[in-house]
């Protein structure tokens, strides 16, 4: 799996949790504070009656997850148009918003006024809590286009601020209707308060969208009825999906209130809310990959998206488990330590069964995905909602027969299961999707871990904890045991010291902070190197202004071209094939590569850092556990994080094989290594041997072929120049091509038996850190680089 579809998941999970942990948090205290200003009955009402809300949300969210597939394809395509996809997708949630609002204020407010079951006197406030979460729902549904932009450019660091921004909000209007408990009208201003959030957002993506994408936010009908018809068909079976998770979740509601009245639905309430709580903090890692997964698919990478699927399946449950287990365990003690005295009856009972849904919903992680990238969702959808719906007639079977309120919550497992079964069928039967691989790398590991952690609790309820820091304690350990069995099986040594170091650990110096601590970097490194201060306001020498470039001048062609293997099909079709040297081979791992099919002689390169290399001048005489190691290193480190080069970051790490190339009888092949200012070389160095740096030499040329008037102090200079090559003046018009339309590059060159061929482009040659002689060179080189407003970000 690409290096940067790895570190962009990191990125985006580590900024995701951090907003579930602040949201998480607050919700925990707010549940609890408007328990104790409503009372159980109020929110009975409230879930009733203006989970309306959440239940369009769940709309809200079908609609979100096909736009933000549409526009993720149409980003993936070479010729897309985002700002038509974008405009087709507003118009349709425009209608589906107008939509919304026909049936709740017909069908929904026939409900509420004939069947709701509410104590006598507070059906005007039913009424009046139902008109406001009508409004929201449908201004949420206006909205979804807006903030699914964010999701698809992976910003998900504006979502978390204005996520935590309203959630901040919510804890104080809370917080003011706890000090107002015992008001008569304290759940009509709760409901105006919660509809505070939904406005905030609305202002806030709209604002934001056309600041950051004016260009694909700026409105333009799009007339052709055949341009919605795919989006329409698929968002049609999203809603279908959609209409079952109400018809189960709210159809469930009214079944509690109808056979057991407010107070049950308020225990109903409060369990989902818990399993809400599990889920997002589930969820957020399978949100983090799905631009991943979709724009593979898009770009035609399946077997990328597919491991991409397997891995995010496999870490969302693993990281369900750890709180599961401990969670189970201790789940009296937590929820009476949230609700307080006032929490409803049989909120413990049901919250266990909510769990055990989410255990069975965790399965599907990476599948969705999946499915939704390949498109083809319509029996997907189907199944899911006929299975959803006849929870419905089973929990009322079951309550006519005298069940307990938590026995449909039983068929919403029966229902989860088959349809698992089921998907796993289509999806083998439709795409050919290896399902017994997916089980195996993404359920055989987290079984191992259940059955250690299920034996684990036998013995843990057997324990007597007979005060709340007995049971805190419990519970921490407990935290701490599933912790330890996860990282110990739930993850290879391999995974261990890739994704956990290389991803999580570093992905906190990603975010906008990172260019922060860059700076810090590169001031240090410099000061250490050249014993004076990095000017960035204002850069004169040319070391200065290459770090610089590399804080603030991003252009993304410097990536396509600093990736080794990518940049030889670019390159090509600028100069010509025939100066390229042919790739025998392209592997992403060391152990992929057959080498009884490579020559005698060849050259291994990793495509995306330097000095990832190893050459083969026979075959027989190599040592393989000592090139493994070189090459397997190389492939697991960012070569962006030791010099902060920002072209190396986002390059994906792979070994492609060339043929050993050599120039007649010599041994070593010298280098051209052309300094390009503005697509104009202007001097060049000559290098041999540097494969030993030790014994290696180097010497800067003008392009008179004479000695420049300066050198570099680590490397030993020719101590007679060795002739200009005969296809000298080739080298200058194939560098003049390449470097066009660049303030600066380094392009590399070999004259190879009397042909020239490519060897790479550098943009931030050694790094902007290595001083020449005499100490003014620096600056005089650095007029040269000319044509970028350099000024302090």
């Amino acid at each position: 799996m690409p290096q940067s579809s790895n570190i962009r998941i990191a990125q985006n999970t580590v900024i995701i949790y951090f907003r579930m942990a602040v949201t998480i948090l607050v919700g925990l205290i707010t549940s609890r504070l408007v328990l104790q200003a409503l009372g159980a009955s109020d929110v009975g009402i409230y879930s009733a009656v203006g989970s309306t809300v959440a239940l369009v949300g769940v709309i809200t969210g079908a609609l979100s997850s096909t736009t933000v597939r549409f526009m993720n394809i149409e980003i993936g395509k070479a010729n897309g148009n985002p700002n038509r996809m974008f405009n087709i997708c507003h118009s349709i949630h425009l209608v589906g918003a107008f939509v919304i609002l026909l049936l709740l204020e017909t069908i929904g407010l026939w409900y509420i006024n004939t069947k709701l079951n509410v104590p006598v006197g507070k059906e005007a406030d039913a009424f009046f809590v139902f008109q406001v979460s009508t409004l929201v729902a449908c201004l949420g549904i206006a909205n979804v286009p807006f903030q699914s932009l964010f999701t698809v450019h992976e910003r998900f660091g504006t979502i978390a601020l204005v996520d935590i921004i309203n959630t901040l909000i919510k804890l104080g209007l809370v917080a003011t209707l706890f000090l107002m408990r015992g008001r008569p009208d304290n759940l009509r201003i709760y409901a105006v308060m919660m509809s505070l959030t939904t406005w905030i957002s609305f202002a806030a993506y709209h604002i934001l969208s056309a600041r950051k994408w004016p260009s694909i936010v700026r409105w333009k009908l799009v007339t052709e009825k055949s341009a919605y018809k795919e989006v329409l068909v698929f968002n049609n079976y999203n809603l279908l999906s959609s209409a079952s998770i109400i018809a189960r979740s709210q159809g469930s509601n009214m079944l509690i209130n109808a056979f057991f009245g407010t107070t049950t639905n308020a225990a109903y309430f409060y369990a989902f809310t818990l399993q809400n709580y599990v889920n997002q903090f589930v969820s957020s890692f399978d949100s983090a990959s799905a631009p991943q997964i979709t724009q593979n698919v898009g770009a035609g990478n399946v077997e990328t998206a597919i491991t991409l699927a397997f891995r995010s399946c496999r870490f969302c449950i693993l990281l369900f488990l750890l709180l599961f287990f401990p969670f189970w365990g201790e789940l009296d003690f937590l929820m009476s330590l949230w609700l307080g005295s006032n929490m409803p009856p049989e909120t413990v009972e049901m919250a266990r069964w909510t769990l055990l849904i989410a255990a069975v919903s965790v399965t599907s992680a990476g599948l969705a995905q999946i499915i939704n990238a390949f498109g083809r969702i319509k029996w997907y959808k189907i199944e899911f909602s006929v299975l959803y719906i006849l929870c419905l007639p089973a929990g009322y079977l079951l309550y006519k027969a005298g069940y307990p309120a938590h026995s449909i919550l039983v068929c919403f497992i029966v229902a989860d299961v088959l349809n698992r079964i089921i998907q796993f069928s289509l999806l083998h039967f439709q795409f050919g999707f290896p399902v017994c691989h997916f089980l195996v790398k993404a359920y055989l590991r987290p079984l191992m871990i259940s059955a250690i952690m299920v034996a684990y609790l036998f013995f843990y309820s057997k324990l007597s904890l007979d005060s709340p820091i007995a049971h805190m304690a419990g519970f921490i350990i407990s935290l701490a045991i599933a912790a330890s069995v996860i990282m110990l099986f739930g993850f290879s040594p391999e995974e261990r010291k890739r994704y956990f170091y290389n991803l999580v650990i570093r992905a906190d110096k990603r975010s906008k902070g990172q260019m922060g601590f860059d700076r810090i970097v590169l001031k240090a490194r410099f000061f250490r190197v050249f014993g004076r201060t990095l000017n960035l306001k204002a850069p004169k020498a040319f070391n200065e202004k290459i770090q610089w470039m590399k804080l603030y001048d991003h252009d993304p062609r410097y990536t396509q071209f600093s990736d080794k293997y990518q940049a030889k099909i670019l390159v090509g079709e600028i100069i010509g094939k025939e100066h390229i040297i042919p790739t025998i081979g392209v592997w992403d791992h060391f152990d992929q590569i057959d080498f009884s099919t490579l020559p005698k002689q060849f050259v291994l390169k990793c495509t995306h850092d330097s000095g990832g290399l190893v050459i083969c001048r026979n075959r027989d005489e190599v040592d393989w556990e000592a090139a493994r190691k070189k090459i397997e290193d190389s492939l697991n480190s960012n070569y962006y994080y030791l010099f902060r080069e920002w072209q190396y970051k986002d390059i994906p790490p792979r070994i492609i094989a060339e043929p050993y190339m050599q120039d007649g009888a010599s041994r070593d092949l010298k280098d051209y290594k052309f300094y390009c200012f503005n697509g104009n070389p202007e001097f060049l160095y000559l290098s041999e041997g540097l494969e030993d740096h030790s014994t290696a030499h180097i010497s800067f040329v003008t392009m008179n072929w004479e000695r420049a008037p300066f050198h570099r102090i680590d490397y030993k200079e020719f101590d007679i120049l060795p002739p200009k090559p005969e296809c000298f003046d080739q080298m200058l018009e194939i560098t003049r091509k390449l470097s066009s339309g660049f303030h600066f590059v380094r392009v590399d060159l070999y004259q190879i038996n009397g042909k020239v061929y490519f060897g790479e482009m550098t943009f931030t040659p050694t790094a902007g850190i290595v001083p020449l002689v005499p100490d003014n060179a620096d600056f005089e080189i650095g007029k040269l680089l000319t044509g970028i407003p350099y000024k302090k970000r």
